[in-house]
């Protein structure tokens, strides 16, 4: 039997609030970012160590001094534009790295005023240049960061007037449990550049006894966002379809 399921993300998802995400080789956590002048960010990159691994008992007179030892570099580059929010990547590359090893976002909030959204501390995986994707009418931001194999941290923010809001893609999820066949589980990863505009995602099927990803079949997801909220408007169970990997990483835009 055919049927219709609607699901909503949870409220927050798309409410703005200035949130800053930070991951690095000891953890990951949220916290709330504070405004800082383009200076703040840039001179001496080890003093932005979310790991605080620069001269832990030091005074910040100390830790100024060590950091102006560092050979290290920040490249600012401009990812693009939403409504009145200007964006930014900030690369931290550090010693003779022919590539970045630290990534931040951040968002230009006034006259010399900009608030960190992200902060990356290369773990395993690569870094990658932010982008930005349309959905329906609206524009989002997106990231894949920690780039290594199958495994990438895939993040898309809605803005309002407000500022940015994370967006819960978990409904689609939810959505494509509900279809499947007893023994199987969904596939967690997609192309949010092919898949987002177009407004559907194939979902991959991962059976009893391979565990691994993915079996034949895939539930193919339709949904919206609506006010920063993914709605999930149509899914289907096409168990003879083959589940195609997505393009990853754009290895032709990495940071060099």
């Amino acid at each position: 039997m055919k049927f219709l399921l609607l699901f909503i993300a949870v409220v927050s998802s798309a409410t703005a609030k200035w949130e800053r995400r930070i991951i690095t080789p000891k953890g990951d956590r949220v916290d709330t970012p504070s405004t800082h002048p383009l200076s703040w960010f840039t001179p001496y990159p080890s003093l932005r160590d979310e790991d605080h691994g620069l001269c832990i008992t030091c005074s910040p007179e100390q830790r100024l001094a060590e950091a102006k030892q560092t050979r290290a570099k920040a490249e600012v580059r401009l990812v693009g534009r939403i409504g009145s929010f200007d964006i930014f990547d900030v690369f931290y590359v550090f010693d003779n790295d022919p590539v970045p090893s630290w990534k931040s976002i951040i968002v230009r909030t006034g006259r010399d005023e900009y608030r960190e959204i992200w902060h990356y501390q290369k773990n395993e995986g690569g870094i990658w240049p932010s982008f930005l994707v349309k959905i329906g009418h609206d524009v989002v931001l997106g990231l894949e960061d920690d780039c290594y194999r199958q495994n990438v941290i895939r993040e898309y923010f809605w803005f309002t007037k407000d500022g940015p809001g994370r967006i819960d893609f978990r409904p689609i999820w939810a959505a494509a449990k509900l279809t499947v066949p007893h023994n199987t589980k969904v596939w967690g990863g997609f192309d949010g550049r092919l898949e987002l505009p177009v407004g559907r995602m194939r979902v991959g099927l991962i059976t009893d006894p391979d565990w691994r990803c993915c079996s034949t079949g895939v539930v193919d997801v339709s949904f919206v966002l609506r006010a920063g909220r993914v709605v999930v408007t149509k899914q289907r169970l096409l168990p003879e379809a083959e589940f195609h990997w997505g393009s990853g990483c754009r290895v032709d835009a990495r940071p060099k």
